[in-house]
């Protein structure tokens, strides 16, 4: 009777599972792989032999894609089978292809529209029309990503002032009403047009069309080992991260999703 979340209890002890299949009507059991040892889920295999429900074991392998995980036998026993992953020669040179390809047609169709974006920028705050800010890259490789300017052209210097309101996760400073943000600024950023530029970074083969986000030299000082395997591939224009609710995911989100990408990367999961 425990409530553990959100208005989700406790419902009984393993060994009423039979009992509690029964009074729920449950038909399927469940089980999370790091929940029992060997010894008490053969217990609940026998427990469960003669209830009308099926039985379902999380691998523990939260952070895999599902197409990469199968089932072998080896001498009667079930193991998970988990397909290499990352890029061969063919793969990399096949992203490359499609990353020059995709920026090169994407400018070109795009060239009014960044012509149009330029002017209203240059119109709307003194300043030059592009940004470029130093990024670390694939191996911690540094290089400077350009971008539409969005804000005043002091706004570097006054970010030190500001740093303590930031409302974005972990190390990422965001913060949603920024003075320091032009009235063009407000509507490139909110539909990420300021981000188009970086079709020449991808020309230049510092970033990808789609990777992790390029992170901050001070972001990376803070890293830990764990974080910093975000460098194994180079930064994208989007990436998993960026589709998936950005504005609303933790900074623990944020490297997940990031990770998740890089350990299960294959040009399927590139074009979704």
């Amino acid at each position: 009777g425990e409530e553990i979340v959100n208005g989700h209890e406790v419902l009984g002890a393993t060994a009423q599972i039979r009992d509690l299949v029964a009074q729920h009507g449950a038909t399927l059991v469940l089980v999370a792989a790091s929940a029992f040892d060997a010894s008490k889920l053969n217990r609940l295999f026998w427990e469960l032999q003669e209830v009308d429900a099926d039985l379902q074991i999380t691998s523990g392998t939260i952070d895999v894609i599902a197409s990469r995980v199968t089932i072998q036998s080896v001498a009667g026993v079930p193991l998970l089978f988990v397909r290499r992953t990352g890029m061969d020669r063919f793969q990399r040179t096949l992203k490359r292809t499609i990353d020059i390809a995709g920026s090169l047609i994407g400018l070109v169709l795009l060239s009014p529209v960044l012509a149009a974006i330029a002017v209203w920028i240059k119109r709307g705050s003194e300043g030059p029309v592009f940004f470029r800010q130093g990024r670390v890259g694939r191996d911690e490789k540094p290089f400077r990503v350009w971008k539409f300017r969005t804000m005043v052209v002091d706004a570097e210097d006054r970010l030190a002032e500001l740093e303590h309101l930031s409302e974005g996760p972990g190390l990422l400073f965001k913060l949603k009403e920024d003075p320091r943000v032009t009235t063009a600024g407000r509507v490139l950023r909110k539909y990420s047009l300021d981000e188009l530029p970086q079709l020449f970074n991808v020309i230049l083969g510092e970033m990808s069309l789609v990777g992790p986000r390029p992170a901050l030299p001070a972001e990376v000082e803070r890293y830990d080992d764990w974080v910093r395997n975000r460098l194994r591939v180079k930064p994208g224009m989007t990436g998993l991260w960026q589709v998936s609710g950005r504005t609303e995911t933790t900074f623990a989100d944020y490297i997940r999703y990031d990770l998740f990408y890089i350990q299960n990367w294959s040009l399927s999961l590139d074009l979704w």
